[in-house]
């Protein structure tokens, strides 16, 4: 993610909101007024951070797809690299073999 997305993420906003450190609670709640809640915070010198849960689940979602396409990509290219490993160890081997064959088809009386 870019700094101008950060912005207007959810994720990146209750993220820098908790200090290290810090004991946080994450609660998903259907509230008629914010009044109970801010309440009970304020009398724990609490703070309040509003997020819309279809928000937040969105961006969880699309968290958790971006990581398995990571992943993906990565098993992808290790494949790559040891097919690649192989490939050009077969290939040295026979160049090798290629070499040895070459000089014992050479007349033994020419150098």
């Amino acid at each position: 993610m870019d700094d101008a997305d950060e912005t207007e993420s959810a994720l990146a906003d209750i993220s820098k909101s908790i200090p290290v450190g810090h004991p946080c609670l994450l609660a998903d709640v259907i509230e008629e007024s914010p009044v109970a809640i801010d309440a009970a915070m304020a009398q724990l010198d609490g703070t309040v951070l509003r997020r819309s849960a279809g928000e937040v689940r969105a961006e969880v979602a699309a968290a958790e797809e971006a990581q398995r396409e990571a992943k993906k990509k990565a098993r992808k290219e290790l494949r790559e690299a040891r097919h690649n490993k192989q490939k050009e160890e077969i290939d040295a081997k026979l160049a090798d073999l290629r070499a040895k064959l070459d000089r014992q088809k050479k007349p033994a009386g020419t150098s």
